[in-house]
This record gives structure tokens, sequence and C-alpha cells, in this order.
């Protein structure tokens, strides 16, 4: 284990940083280019800025403490959008790849978010970036999807904080108009047109209906509804997450709940133009079997098989 030092950059610091970003093989599956002095010099200047506004998010210098030798790059950067989210990502010194400094780094900015008031952290690697994408996985972050990112081609991890552990509890009425609203928002978002019925319908469906035939289970956190899935042992009728918190887990946790208490076979259906939850299942197992069921939507949907081993 390394013995490393993290202190934020300060404006005298430049020339460690150019040393990371003019550097090609740094920036091969970053930008997949090296960056100019004069662009640096404008980057390191929002860079500064950004250090000096907050306390603990920022870019910070690594170092060895042994060898006092400069390592790299780490960074923690609030969304300003989203408050409780956050991004981290290092750069590391080519000399210094492949001895256990990328694991060291992403441990200490972990630890610095646990020191704030986070839900999520994220992560953005180039999807060929196979040894950071261990790290991460080490780290507890899932998959959430590749895609491209300003042109270049992405993949976005993330991660739910110790302190914001979510737990699954049997669905009980007095979550009925917060699980409604997730549940409409989640859709929305993933169809891309407003819910057809009213929210009092949508409660009547949830609290009268949905339970005659199927087990309804939630995802909490802090007794907030993050997720919920309705099921029995043959099929899936409903899996949504809420849209602040898909990626790291939850919808994984749910959906294999769902398997243990299955017969060994479950069906759903999802519509075709929500792609995302087409990789979704098919990463977990489920196999497209069937197109065109009829839904009140209007929309082509798919069907899925998943089938114990």
């Amino acid at each position: 284990m390394h013995q490393l030092i993290f202190k934020k950059f300060e404006a005298t610091d430049f020339q460690d940083y150019f040393r990371l970003v003019s550097n090609e093989q740094v920036m091969a599956q970053i930008t997949e280019r090296s960056i100019p002095l004069k662009e640096a010099q404008v980057n390191y200047q929002k860079l500064i800025k950004r250090n000096e506004k907050y306390e603990l998010y920022g870019s910070y210098k690594v170092y060895n403490s042994v060898t006092n030798e400069f390592i790299g790059l780490g960074h923690l950067t609030l969304n300003e959008n989203e408050i409780e989210e956050a991004e981290i990502g290092y750069m590391i010194l080519p000399e210094f790849w492949g001895k256990g400094y990328g694991s060291e780094i992403a441990k200490k900015l972990i630890e610095l978010a646990k020191q704030t008031k986070l839900i999520i952290l994220k992560a953005i690697i180039d999807p060929e970036n196979i040894p950071s994408r261990k790290i991460l996985i080490k780290q507890g972050f899932t998959s959430e999807k590749i895609c491209k990112i300003e042109g270049l081609p992405g993949e976005i991890l993330s991660k739910l904080l110790n302190q914001h552990k979510f737990n699954i509890t049997q669905y009980s009425p007095k979550y009925a108009e917060q699980t409604v609203a997730m549940w409409r928002d989640s859709k929305e978002q993933a169809i891309g047109q407003k819910e057809i019925h009213s929210f009092e319908n949508h409660l009547y469906f949830l609290n009268s209906i949905l339970p005659e035939q199927f087990q309804i289970d939630l995802a909490l956190i802090d007794e907030q509804v993050v997720g919920m899935i309705a099921y029995n042992e043959r099929e899936i009728s409903q899996l949504y997450i809420h849209n602040d918190y898909q990626g790291i887990g939850l919808g994984q946790t749910l959906l294999d709940k769902a398997k243990e208490q299955s017969s060994g076979r479950l069906t759903l259906y999802t519509f075709e133009v929500n792609e995302k939850a087409q990789r979704f299942y098919e990463k977990h197992g489920f196999n497209k079997i069937g197109y065109g069921h009829e839904n009140e939507e209007n929309l082509s949907d798919i069907q899925y098989e998943w089938m114990s081993k």
C-alpha cells in the first residue's frame, strides 16, 4: 500500500498539471489528444477557481509521501445542478501505471466524498479502459450506460455511498403517493410521453388492482421511495427506478429478488423506445421472445424471458 499525499492544486502548480494533460499517453483515453499550452492554461484557471470555491470538492495533486514524487491528479467534482451527486476521476503519469496507484487514489476520493452530504458518485471512463473499469467495479461502482460524451466514447458508472444504503420492503399504502410520483416520472422519462392516467387513477391501480395478482416491493433510502417492482412467480409486471438513483444497483437488487421467488421462468414486457431498459434486462439474462403486445400507450413493445440455469 502506497503512502500518498493529497493536496489541492494551487496557482503555482501549473507545471505538474501540464505534465499530465500534455502527455499523449495520459490523455489517449480521456480526450484522445494532448492539450496544448494555451488551452491548458485556460483550463487550469477554471480548475483553480473550482478549488477555491469548495473545501472538499476540487482537483488534488497526488504525491508519494516517501519519495516526494508527483504521481498524478485526483478530482472530486460536484454536479452543481444535482447537489447530491459528484464525479470522481484521476490521471496518473505513465511511469506509475500498473503499480496500484489508481486503486489508492479512487479509495481516497471515495473517503472524501463520504465526508459530504453526497448520495451518488459517478465516474466516466473510456469503455476500452479496462484497468480503470476494474478499479471502479472493485470499489462498488456499477455500469450505468455506454454512450457518446462530447463526441467521444464514454461509459458512466455510479456508486451509492455507504451512508445512504437502501433497503427493500414490502409495499405499504403509506408509501402510495411517493410510489406513484416516482413511477410516473420514471416512466415518462423512459418513453418520452406523459402518463395517460390521472394521479388518482394511478393510486387506485396501485392500491386496489395491482396487488391482486402481484407482490409489490419498494426500495427505500431514508424512507424515500427510490424504486418499485411488481411480480409473481411467472411474470414481472412493473419495475421502475427513481430518475436520480438509476445505475447504482437498485434495479438489479429488485430483479434478483423476483428471480429468487420465481418458478424458474419469468417474462416481462418493455417498450421498444426504452433502449436503456432493454440493455438492462439483456445484461441480466433476459432474452427477446416476442414483439407487438397491445398496450394503452399505443407503443410497440418487446416481450422478454428469463430462465433459471
